[in-house]
């Protein structure tokens, strides 16, 4: 698998797809609701140090789903959902960054 885990600073894209069969019902659910899920890990001391989610600091991803998958794509600074997805544990074996928009 290869994925990006760095941005340039004035702007950058990223994309991925993860097939949800890999998944179970709640990642998919901390997937779609990564902001709210992240401010809530933030206040944990275990997460805290891996998750510190700022408003001010970072875009919400795009999340979309079909029948089969679950996408994201952004085209700004962005949350650091690859880091996310981990702590939610998502392999990084099931993520497949691709050209989705």
């Amino acid at each position: 698998m290869k994925f990006r885990t760095g941005f340039v600073s004035n702007s950058s894209s990223s994309s991925f797809s993860i097939k949800k069969e890999l998944l179970n019902g709640k990642q998919i659910d901390q997937i779609k609701n990564h902001i709210k899920v992240a401010q809530e890990m933030s206040d944990d001391n275990d997460f805290g140090k891996y998750i510190s989610y700022r408003p001010d600091s970072c875009d919400e991803w795009s999340i979309d789903e079909d029948e089969n998958k679950i996408y994201g794509s952004t085209i700004m600074d962005n949350f650091d959902i690859y880091t996310f997805m981990r702590l939610i544990g998502v392999s990084d074996e099931v993520v497949k960054e691709e050209e989705y928009w």
